[in-house]
């Protein structure tokens, strides 16, 4: 009878919680602040943030990108939304993924008028 040999062990992550929806504000009649709600998610935990309205994701300058960008929350601290027409109502939602590049589904969106005059969130 032969022994077999173990492998190296391994690591496997938690799944990340969903996030919340994220906090919006008003900056100019064309930008967006945006910053990642509060959620429950280790600080290693990576989040890409959706513009559900012209359907892109936000680089880390805020600017629009066709691919998720993936930081964590430290990184992304408070981004400007920029290049946004003007008057228009904009839905944004963010998404997590763990060490294990898991991702969770979508948050609950915020919506916010690029004037700012009102900020809801979305269930």
């Amino acid at each position: 009878m032969s022994e077999t040999e173990f492998g190296r062990g391994g690591y496997t992550y938690t799944r990340a919680e969903t996030p919340s929806a994220p906090v919006l504000g008003a900056d100019t009649s064309t930008t967006v602040l945006v910053t990642i709600g509060e959620d429950g998610n280790p600080s290693y935990t990576e989040y890409a943030i959706y513009n559900e309205t012209d359907d892109v994701f936000l680089d880390a300058s805020g600017s629009a990108s066709a691919a998720e960008v993936w930081q964590n929350k430290a990184a992304w601290g408070t981004v400007t939304a920029n290049g946004l027409n003007l008057s228009l109502k904009y839905t944004f939602k963010v998404k997590a993924r763990n060490r294990d590049a898991v991702e969770t589904v979508y948050g609950p969106g915020s919506q916010i008028s690029s004037y700012g005059y009102s900020v809801d969130e979305l269930a």
